[in-house]
């Protein structure tokens, strides 16, 4: 076995302590990456409640102007009587075209 010189050795020792600091750099790199990407988040989460906020106070408003004006937004065709309407079976047609060629018939 052949003996390392001092250089050698130093090599060796150095190259372990180079690879560590290159990952605890990458583990840093990546921290940084998920930190700002966090607080972009967080920044667009708080527009986004106050834009809700602001969306809520407006339907509110509007829904108190609509129950004042008389007008119920939830059935508004509650107030109206359903119109029973005839079928066509029951419809009479009795007119007849007046192109003598067209043998249908026409209601008036």
């Amino acid at each position: 076995l052949g003996m390392l010189q001092p250089d050698q050795m130093f090599q060796q020792q150095q190259q372990p302590s180079q690879q560590q600091d290159e990952t605890n750099l990458n583990y840093y790199q990546e921290y940084c990456k998920l930190f700002i990407a966090n607080v972009v988040l967080t920044s667009q989460i708080k527009e986004l409640i106050s834009e809700k906020n602001e969306l809520l106070q407006k339907l509110a408003q509007l829904e108190m102007h609509s129950n004042m004006l008389g007008g119920n937004a939830d059935s508004p065709n509650d107030q109206r009587k359903k119109r029973f309407r005839r079928t066509a079976t029951e419809i009479s047609r009795h007119y007849k075209c007046p192109v003598e060629s067209c043998l249908s018939l026409i209601h008036i």
